[in-house]
């Protein structure tokens, strides 16, 4: 999102293979040519939290420490920038001093004293094996920041995200997914790249370079976000049909039903259908995905209880975004910026009412959606009708689920009524 707003036209989200050579870690290292930063604007931005440049702490705004609150408390040996604004390079290092137990921006010595802010320099020959003035890539011709995530200690690898509390990621395929899991579409003409790593770390090569070519091992992913996955629908199946159903104050469920999933969906891609709510923060912001979830019962509630139309059915929740001013009803998100709240109209910082969005779009259900949910049902009557699953269970659990059956016989004690079904004695 700050690249975006940083008028970037490219995010790469790389491994830095310099340290892979020189120390045999795996560093995340996130590039993007926007329009960069100057020494003083990241000693602003970084040295505090809430210093971010933009608005903060409005009901729609930021609060200035997305990336600071992410990723320092498992980066704690550091988290290194390096930007470069009209031709200028700088370099800040923020981490966590254990004297103080406080994050902060690791000073360097110059001619003048001591600098947060300092021109890159080269440390290839330090426990790191990283050379910060080759951080940034050939392709950012201009502008352009780099972010190196350097773990709790120097031989961390980082590619695979927050190894200390336990919330790696396991695979690159988990970071690749969060992001089509939070971000629905971008703006025309920026691109999101992925350098995916071989799910077998033995796997994982020592150098991008092989006889001048990258290795085969290596896979290159655009992130495209939620939207154009479902409409392209290059991974899962074709787009059936869609549409958008309008509920009261003006919340609008954009609906997307694909058909028959394919074996092997090509990835990222989501291979099943999600409920999901979009909002905004602010202009220039690409629209986020709150609440995703693929959950049975928030389908129900959608009057889709079918699994075969839930795998291929998306349900995408626009409300309007609340307006103090105006008192209408809207979303906005909690100070901690981890749920979604709805007010006005009734509502005062209220769960959003998945309810009542989930009785009102049953109510005017979809022609195509009934129609997908009616074939489903035919389906399972007709396959109903076929014993051979029940005789199957019987041979595996028949002795464990004995049912008592009464049979007909002249001499038994047990006088049962006449309607009582019962097997005939022969």
């Amino acid at each position: 999102m700050n690249s975006i707003q940083a008028s970037a036209s490219r995010v790469d989200f790389t491994t830095d293979w310099q340290g892979v050579q020189n120390t045999g870690v795996y560093r995340r290292l996130v590039v993007d040519d926007g329009c960069g930063m100057s020494a003083s604007q990241l000693e602003s931005f970084y040295g505090a939290y809430g210093g971010s440049g933009r608005p903060v702490g409005e009901t729609h705004d930021n609060f200035g420490v997305g990336a600071k609150s992410s990723l320092l408390p498992w980066n704690k040996y550091g988290m290194v920038l390096v930007s470069r604004r009209d031709g200028d390079e700088s370099l800040v290092w923020l981490r966590y001093d254990d004297r103080t137990d406080t994050f902060g921006m690791r000073l360097f010595p110059t001619g003048e004293g001591q600098e947060a802010a300092v021109e890159p320099f080269d440390a290839t020959n330090t426990e790191l094996g990283v050379d910060f003035r080759a951080l940034l890539p050939a392709w950012v011709e201009g502008s352009g920041t780099a972010v190196l995530l350097l773990g709790a200690d120097p031989l961390e690898n980082t590619v695979l995200g927050d190894v200390v509390s336990g919330r790696d990621q396991g695979s690159e395929k988990g970071v690749i997914d969060y992001i089509h899991r939070r971000f629905w579409d971008f703006p025309n003409g920026f691109t999101v790249t992925f350098c995916e790593l071989p799910h077998d770390r033995d796997a994982w090569p020592r150098s991008t370079i092989n006889g001048g070519t990258e290795p085969s091992v290596l896979r290159h992913h655009e992130v495209r976000g939620a939207q154009r996955n479902i409409v392209e629908a290059t991974g899962n199946s074709r787009l059936v049909d869609s549409g958008t159903v309008t509920l009261s104050n003006e919340v609008t469920v954009h609906w997307f039903l694909g058909g028959k999933r394919r074996s092997n969906p090509v990835p990222p891609m989501h291979t099943n259908g999600f409920i999901t709510v979009l909002y905004q923060s602010d202009n220039g912001a690409p629209p986020e995905m709150w609440d995703f979830t693929q959950s049975p019962y928030r389908y129900r509630r959608f009057g889709i209880s079918e699994k075969e139309v839930r795998d291929r059915l998306f349900l995408v929740i626009e409300p309007p975004r609340f307006d103090p001013g105006e008192g209408k009803f809207g979303v906005y998100p909690n100070g901690a910026r981890s749920q979604l709240l709805s007010a006005g109209s009734g509502f005062a910082g209220s769960k959003l009412p998945f309810p009542e969005w989930g009785e009102e779009f049953a109510a005017s259900c979809p022609d195509a959606i009934v129609k997908a949910l009616r074939s489903a049902r035919d389906d399972e009557t007709s396959s109903s009708s076929d014993y051979t699953w029940r005789n199957r269970l019987a041979e595996k659990f028949g002795e464990r689920w004995p049912i008592l059956r009464s049979v007909s016989d002249q001499t038994g004690r047990t006088t049962m009524l006449p309607t009582t079904e019962a097997t005939p004695f022969r």
